[in-house]
């Protein structure tokens, strides 16, 4: 009855009675401990130390694939092991985990260093960490509004260039021509360590692409050396069209 009466089970009064059997005073008293330990889903210091470094790094979301994917990737000369000797350099000797921890910590991020087949838009890698930073409700609403209205107006680009890809096979006197500079290339391309502390020479290469012609692909590359990246370098590469009618330039961005 006793113990219906206060929801004890017997198990508990037979602990109070040894208890107080063992008390010098002859009298029970005991402190709560509830609530001191700390919880069971809480980080560790090491695995939140590595997860602050593993952000530290550049980002970047690849645009043209955007709606298939909502990864981040770091750059892609980097790997798990690179970011690991780095954070062990950061610690300097202080107690910083194993590498299975730390590969454990960065799998759990989703990050990839797979490098994105396409270029990244720098408007939408924007866009996408201020929404992600933002606090405010409104300002966020108002930033993915903006994001969306950016990514409508590079769809209707693609839209404008495939209808004028259409008219260019079917006229002799309008050629539509497509360019876009591939990412820049260190020179020489070494594996070794020693290349990652030495000048590399940049190279540039420019693809332009004749849409009414199914052969008009043609490259132009030049190093530093030769010549920049400016707007008088790439117009000197449009010096080889032959003059039509009608002439649409679109420059991929």
């Amino acid at each position: 009855m006793f113990q219906s009466v206060y929801g004890v089970t017997r198990g508990k009064i037979d602990l109070i009675v040894q208890k107080k059997k063992c008390s010098d005073s002859g009298s029970l008293q005991l402190l709560d401990n509830r609530g001191h330990h700390e919880p069971h889903n809480k980080m560790p210091k090491e695995k939140e130390d590595m997860r602050n470094h593993i952000e530290k790094y550049p980002k970047y979301l690849s645009h043209y694939s955007r709606r298939h994917s909502n990864k981040f990737y770091l750059q892609c000369h980097l790997n798990i092991k690179k970011l690991y000797e780095e954070y062990k350099i950061e610690k300097n000797g202080n107690k910083c985990g194993s590498y299975d921890m730390f590969k454990e910590v960065f799998n759990k991020t989703g990050y990839k260093f797979k490098k994105p087949k396409l270029d990244t838009c720098k408007t939408c890698d924007t866009f996408v960490l201020q929404i992600k930073q933002c606090k405010v409700k409104e300002q966020q609403i108002l930033l993915q509004k903006q994001h969306e209205a950016h990514k409508e107006l590079a769809d209707l680009g693609y839209m404008q260039k495939k209808e004028d890809t259409i008219n260019a096979l079917a006229s002799n006197n309008t050629r539509v021509l497509v360019f876009d500079l591939e990412q820049v290339l260190d020179t020489p391309a070494l594996s070794t360590n020693v290349s990652f502390y030495k000048r590399l020479l940049s190279t540039f290469n420019l693809t332009i692409r004749d849409c009414g012609e199914n052969e008009g692909t043609e490259c132009y590359m030049w190093h530093e050396a030769i010549g920049g990246r400016g707007s008088n370098d790439i117009a000197l590469t449009l010096t080889h069209v032959e003059d039509k009618t009608e002439i649409l330039i679109c420059l991929l961005c």
